[in-house]
């Protein structure tokens, strides 16, 4: 099986890979939108076309500019899957064969939760070990524009708001000192498929990514395809979506930590908030509402906040209480506005947006007989 994976690549076909659009592509997002402009590089590598993609891109722009770029390749084997050692030296020869030295490191996956969730944590703090081991400051990974795009469609479908429109961000922080960067965002699988057949290479074809018992094994082979077929080049205009939602987020959350403060704040005073356009009181308490309880993305409705933040600058003064899904509870007085957990755990929220009733009955704890 190695032997047919480990394919003696030559001088030419780096030159053709430094040559291909795909590396200017790349090149310019690492710059532009990772914020990379050169050094030491961890290069996440599962042996796959998307991740050996970025593994030839990456020893060709070494090439090009030897002193700039300095790849690394690192493979986590996690042990679930019979061939996965196998798989690890098919990685380490493609690393040899494109001369980028590689370390591969087995993690274990056993205990409890998913186990495909354990494996994700676990495989993220195998490469921010082996990044801080090996001084670089950056590790990349290969997800791409399809990848984005069956981000979007789950978070669509699940509920969101700009947080989940935005998809997986080129950068975010992975470990202390250590970001985990993602400069394919922007390119389809197709040319990624296109480009591995160029260099002929042959890539590890993992049979769970088109697992239609697994969301985006249906996705990939049901939606996808069928929505490509309505509007082609859907993928990358998705992905370019995702990039514009990102940048509207961020104008956004500066403005919200410059009006709210850090998202961990729960109290704040009224008067602040009421000189606030109403919008921009409910996209505070959304943010602080998430950063207690991210699993709620898709059951805090636009009524739910709505009401709360058109009540912060409505000038009564009676201290009122909503009660929202998953135990939070929202609470205005003459001072101040507070958010909280109230220590019950509502199903859906379906009726409980406001507490005493789904039609819009107002909780006063002064006239209360509890």
């Amino acid at each position: 099986m190695a032997g047919r994976h480990l394919t003696q690549i030559s001088s030419t076909s780096l030159l053709t890979a430094g040559r291909s659009p795909l590396a200017a592509e790349v090149e310019g997002s690492l710059r532009q939108r990772c914020g990379v402009s050169g050094g030491r590089v961890l290069v996440a590598v599962s042996g796959g076309p998307d991740s050996l993609t970025l593994l030839w891109i990456l020893a060709a722009l070494r090439d090009r500019h030897p002193r700039h770029w300095t790849p690394i390749v690192a493979h986590v084997d996690h042990g679930i899957r019979v061939e996965s050692g196998q798989e690890a030296e098919i990685v380490r020869g493609q690393a040899a064969a494109a001369g980028v030295p590689a370390v591969v490191r087995r993690i274990d996956c056993s205990g409890e939760g998913n186990l495909l969730a354990v494996a994700r944590t676990r495989r993220a703090e195998a490469l921010a070990c082996i990044a801080a081991e090996h001084a670089c400051p950056v590790v990349a990974t290969a997800h791409h524009a399809d990848d984005q795009f069956e981000t979007l469609l789950a978070a669509i479908s699940r509920g969101t708001g700009l947080e989940g429109l935005s998809g997986m961000p080129p950068r975010r922080n992975l470990a202390p000192g250590i970001d985990l960067v993602r400069p394919m965002l922007t390119i389809s699988r197709a040319s990624i498929e296109a480009f591995v057949a160029r260099l002929r290479l042959d890539p590890i074809r993992d049979p769970s990514n088109s697992d239609p018992r697994r969301l985006r094994g249906r996705l990939r082979a049901t939606v996808m395809p069928e929505l490509e077929a309505i509007f082609p080049h859907a993928a990358a205009r998705a992905a370019s979506t995702a990039e514009q939602c990102g940048l509207a987020r961020e104008a956004i959350e500066r403005w919200l930590l410059e009006c709210f403060g850090d998202a961990s704040l729960r109290r704040w005073r009224r008067g602040e908030l009421a000189r606030l356009p109403h919008e921009l009181r409910a996209a505070g308490l959304r943010r602080a509402a998430l950063h207690q309880a991210p699993e709620l993305a898709g059951q805090l409705t636009s009524r739910m906040l709505r009401e709360v933040a058109e009540a912060i600058g409505d000038g009564d003064e009676r201290p009122r209480r909503w009660s929202w899904p998953g135990g939070l509870r929202a609470t205005i007085d003459v001072r101040e506005v507070s958010l909280e957990h109230d220590g019950s755990r509502h199903g859906q929220g379906e009726a409980a947006s406001i507490e005493g009733s789904a039609a819009g009955e107002i909780h006063d704890p002064r006239h209360s007989d509890a």
